[in-house]
């Protein structure tokens, strides 16, 4: 390479050219899915409230999600401190190829979207912020690094941009498009542009020159009080106690976090765009489908073991406990962790339900009609099958199989999606998601029961786990027959697809200690 520049800017392609491409696929499924689920029954009004609102959801997911992927291919800063490059430099590039790669994919994304549903998402305003958006969150992250105030520094920052972009969907509601970029629009976001290039380079170079994380005394001042307080005695029984509490302090708190940040957003859109009631009792039902889809997006964190590429670290591979024991014990943490979530989401939904019938609202407090009261515990069932599925990838440290099977079966599904919506007929398409879906689940059982026939072939797990497990599968298998037996498809496909998703939650079981077992002799 000639100059510096250049092969950072090849460095970024070569390294991350797969992960940008499958996951720039990724971020279109859920948008492909609904409106190709949506045009086979209505007619899409690009003017309508609710294309608003999902346009204005989705073009905030592009930066947040997209955006951390292409910050993972530029790589971080600190990898570059020894070259002969000014810090102004570096973090000039390292901004402006994010910002470029995001914008690229908001136009190139919803431009495809506009052309195959016929929407009329703007282009140019959500490109633009975007690109400033994600510059100037990564740029505060620097600024605040390894401090206390990194959250705050994201949040306070993203909250402001959040609202000055919704301001341009309408004053109070959403009333239109952000079809015209003002001048003032171009001064304000190149202000926000130059001043996170300032932050940028106030925070790496704070970092360059190995000074210590930025503070103003009141972390020190908490830790010094609790400090001074007396500490009782907390020895740990067993390896296996240790090693949950370990656990629990490093990841357990995702879920519920997760649910809460799940609960209050939606609160905050619910009161941006809406301030129904009826919308809100739906949007509070709509959370448990996405806290399940959030846990299957985020499974692996909660198999993640402490290291950044996901393997074994030494201290933890040596400990005084057998495979089982450990993975055991971290399922334990992530089903501890999942239940708290899920319950943070159910009581809210009951409470929500208590309120809106005190009231006497006009309309009926109905679940969803496939499930009834099932809803509440398949949403848990279906958050565990969502960690069952990635969490055992991550515990095992097969990073690039995970990112495979993340970014390239949605590529497959939204392949499969299109060419389903233009050349098959409707009854062609209901047809091919059916024995879709069952060959899914033939693929889940079979492959459950694979894992625990190789488990117990290599003494990982006894006879008394792998009757456990099928007995637990083939009871609550059939419960859930039972009480699914009206749900629209027919019961004997809604039974199949239920032992299919029940087979990967009893999975762990065995999938958790092969996965450790490869990861720690590896």
């Amino acid at each position: 390479m000639r100059s510096i520049p250049a092969a950072m800017i090849w460095e970024t392609f070569r390294r991350g050219w797969w992960s940008l491409i499958t996951f720039g696929l990724a971020v279109n499924l859920f948008p492909c899915a609904l409106y190709t689920a949506l045009g086979r029954y209505v007619v899409i009004d690009p003017l309508d409230k609710a294309q608003l609102l999902t346009h204005l959801i989705f073009v905030q997911i592009y930066p947040l999600g997209f955006g951390v992927v292409a910050i993972a291919a530029v790589g971080a800063p600190a990898r570059l401190y020894a070259l002969p490059i000014r810090t102004s430099t570096l973090v000039a590039l390292q901004l402006l190829q994010v910002s470029l790669l995001v914008a690229a994919e908001i136009l190139v994304s919803t431009a495809a979207l506009n052309a195959l549903y016929g929407l009329r998402w703007p282009l140019w305003g959500p490109a633009l912020f975007g690109a400033v958006a994600v510059a100037g969150l990564q740029a505060v992250v620097w600024l605040g690094d390894r401090s206390f105030w990194v959250m705050p520094a994201i949040v306070i920052p993203g909250a402001a941009l959040g609202l000055w972009y919704k301001s341009h969907y309408g004053p109070v509601f959403l009333t239109h498009y952000w079809d015209v970029v003002t001048p003032l629009d171009v001064a304000t976001l190149a202000l926000v542009a130059a001043s996170a290039y300032g932050v940028g380079v106030v925070g790496v170079g704070r970092n360059r020159r190995g000074e210590k994380p930025l503070s103003i005394g009141f972390v020190d001042w908490i830790r010094r009080l609790f400090a001074a307080w007396p500490m009782r005695d907390a020895a740990f029984r067993t390896p296996a106690e240790a090693q949950l509490w370990f656990e629990w302090r490093l990841k357990g708190r995702v879920m519920p976090g997760m649910a809460i940040v799940i609960l209050v957003m939606g609160l905050g859109m619910w009161l941006l765009a809406s301030r129904d009631a009826q919308a809100l009792y739906e949007g509070a039902l709509g959370v448990g489908a996405t806290f399940v889809l959030v846990t299957f997006m985020c499974g692996f964190i909660l198999g993640w073991v402490g290291t950044r590429d996901f393997r074994l670290g030494a201290f933890l591979a040596t400990r005084p406990m057998t495979t089982t024991d450990m993975a055991w014990t971290i399922l334990k943490c992530a089903a501890k962790s999942l239940f708290f979530g899920w319950l943070i989401w159910a009581a809210s939904l009951l409470a929500l339900m208590g309120a809106l019938r005190a009231i006497g609202v006009s309309f009926a407090l109905e679940l969803p009609e496939a499930f009834g009261w099932w809803y509440l515990p398949a949403i848990l069932v279906g958050a565990w099958s969502g960690f069952a599925f990635l969490g055992p990838l991550g515990l095992g440290g097969m990073r690039r199989l995970l990112v495979g099977l993340i970014f390239g079966g949605a590529a497959l599904l939204i392949g499969l999606l299109l060419l389903s919506e233009f050349v098959l007929s409707i009854e062609g398409q209901v047809e091919f998601v059916r024995w879709g879906l069952a060959v899914l689940a033939t693929l889940l059982v079979a492959g459950s029961a694979a894992a625990f026939v190789i488990a117990y072939r290599r003494s990982l797990i006894g006879t008394r786990t792998v009757l456990a497990a099928a007995t637990v599968w083939a009871l609550v298998s059939l419960i859930a027959a039972v009480g699914l037996r009206g749900a629209p498809g027919g019961a004997v496909a809604i039974s199949f697809y239920a032992a299919g998703t029940l087979a990967l939650a009893v999975s762990p079981l065995a999938t958790a200690p092969l996965a450790l077992a490869w990861n720690r002799n590896r």
